[in-house]
């Protein structure tokens, strides 16, 4: 899944997946940890990308991001994402 970057203090970059309805969040803090949320609807993850505030959306009362009964499961962390303008540590 491609992620792209956004501007946000807390989220560092997103992505979705249309045919298995995943959506992957990596997260400005914990060096870059990569959630994976389970059957996001489309247009939650477009509402993310549109949010003037994207941690604000994914923590507002009701959201399906918020820890509650009606909250989309998430299986964990994926690994871990540098800074994509970073450069790569050189060998040797």
């Amino acid at each position: 899944m491609q992620l792209i970057e956004v501007e946000s203090s807390m989220i560092y970059a997103v992505g979705y997946d249309e045919p298995t309805q995943t959506m992957a969040v990596a997260v400005a803090f914990d060096s870059g940890r990569i959630y994976h949320y389970l059957g996001v609807p489309r247009e939650a993850y477009e509402g993310l990308l549109a949010a003037e505030s994207k941690g604000r959306y994914m923590r507002f009362p009701g959201s399906l991001f918020v820890t509650g009964h009606d909250r989309l499961p998430y299986n964990g962390y994926q690994g871990s994402l540098r800074p994509l303008s970073a450069p790569a540590s050189a060998s040797g």
